[in-house]
């Protein structure tokens, strides 16, 4: 599934801008994603993307999620950007308002292969400025009997962000109670509610 979606953002891409680049043309591409154990696959669909795109090569490039984003940002201030790279949720919009990257809407249709959510997730200011690679669905669970022994409530449906942070610092947290539920990692889920059992 990831091969393919990978395959679909980079021929999408691809659409809008081949008619544009001349032939013999690189286009270098960024990911942290990939290596080291997809590194196969990614090659699989570059090679079918050249194989579709004559005169077309991808030059890949990568980097270690640790040190991805500091690279990226000192390619971009050195005015030697990729021509296609991986940004992840969080680091998006700060690329999108900064003008770093290329409005797309032009090159997408209303038959884009794109859930629309995740299409929506990308746009900035209502301009289209990144496609979706992968998407989730992040759940929630926990243990009730764990959370009864602590004597702390359940996450709602009704819940905020900010009653999550609020149980940062829950003296449970960390003492192998309640774990790291309302933890640093909880911060991180993407979700529309918790949903009751």
């Amino acid at each position: 599934m990831l091969r393919k979606l990978f395959l679909i953002g980079l021929l999408v891409l691809a659409i809008g801008i081949v008619p544009v680049l001349a032939q013999d043309t690189t286009i270098r591409y960024f990911t942290f994603s990939a290596a080291p154990d997809h590194l196969e696959d990614l090659d699989t669909i570059i090679a079918a993307f050249e194989e579709a795109n004559p005169g077309i090569t991808v030059e890949v490039e990568t980097a270690p999620f640790a040190d991805y984003f500091t690279l990226l940002q000192a390619d971009v201030v050195s005015g030697d950007a990729p021509d296609v790279f991986e940004l992840n949720y969080e680091n998006f919009v700060t690329y999108a308002a900064n003008d770093t990257l290329l409005d797309l809407s032009s090159y997408l249709d209303a038959e884009a292969p794109f859930y629309p959510r995740a299409l929506e997730a990308f746009q900035y200011e209502g301009v289209q400025m990144a496609l979706p690679e992968t998407f989730s669905t992040v759940l929630l669970f926990f243990n009730k009997d764990l959370f009864d022994q602590a004597g702390v409530a359940y996450p709602t449906n009704e819940w905020t962000w900010e009653d999550a942070r609020s149980r940062d610092g829950d003296p449970w947290v960390g003492r192998g109670h309640v774990g790291h539920l309302f933890g640093r990692a909880v911060l991180g889920i993407l979700q529309e509610g918790c949903p009751e059992r």
